[in-house]
């Protein structure tokens, strides 16, 4: 009897042991008492409390970040969830970390809309059907709006890392993003409660083809995106702004 009482402890244990843990609402609240979130934030503060930047330190926070992702996600409210990745994105986008920010944080966000590259957009009907299926909108839009704009500069930093004159890969990289940033900018362009998308995008074009002319892809730049274009919509979105403020 003692052997088989035995047994089925190990076998109640081993099932245990395999559910998946308690998302944070069985908990209660979704405040500072509930532990989910508790042990959530924990996590984020320790890692924004890291000061030794290297490669090895990048690479144990990458391994780290992961595992959070995975072990949290199933377990909290998305809108909560989605909010503290984007959060974590643009701090370590601030910490000049990008290739973290990038894989960790907005390109993650995105590809639960669409697993395609950013250059793979052709135009602007594909880029709501891509990403905005429920229109600008929607809840998530504002953040959908927030990663895609940081995957772009994230991308636009790393070329800049490598070095100030671009291989011809770094060049094709660096106009795809400006193709994709000028279909975001024309997606948005009618709608006005949208002006600081348009001012954002007609900054990130400009240090864009700023720092391609000055590596002396002049030419490429012209052919891709007149200056006349991004001087217009740059005059134009400064209206926006004035007019929204």
């Amino acid at each position: 009897v003692s052997i088989t009482t035995e047994s089925n402890t190990k076998c109640v244990s081993r099932a245990v042991s395999n559910m998946d843990p308690a998302p944070a609402s069985y908990y209660g609240p979704l405040d500072k008492n509930n532990p989910v979130l508790s042990a959530f934030q924990k996590i984020n503060t320790e890692k924004r409390l890291k000061t030794r930047i290297s490669l090895i330190f990048c690479s144990a926070l990458s391994i780290k970040l992961f595992e959070t992702w995975n072990k949290f996600k199933s377990r909290l409210p998305p809108s909560y969830f989605e909010e503290h990745l984007l959060q974590t994105a643009d701090f370590l986008f601030d910490s000049k970390l990008y290739r973290l920010a990038l894989w960790q944080g907005y390109r993650l966000y995105l590809q639960q809309f669409c697993t395609l590259s950013l250059e793979s957009i052709r135009d602007v009907e594909h880029f709501k059907q891509s990403f905005f299926s429920d229109g600008f909108d929607s809840k998530r839009a504002r953040l959908t709006f927030r990663a895609l704009q940081g995957e772009c500069q994230c991308i636009f930093y790393l070329e800049k890392e490598r070095g100030a004159l671009p291989d011809q890969s770094g060049v094709q990289n660096l106009l795809s993003i400006l193709g994709f940033v000028r279909i975001l900018m024309q997606a948005v362009l009618p709608d006005e409660n949208l002006c600081w998308i348009l001012y954002n995008g007609s900054l990130h074009m400009y240090n864009i083809c700023r720092f391609l002319m000055s590596a002396g892809h002049a030419s490429q730049v012209h052919k891709n995106m007149p200056l006349s274009m991004i001087f217009c919509i740059t005059f134009q979105n400064i209206q926006y702004y004035i007019t929204f403020l």
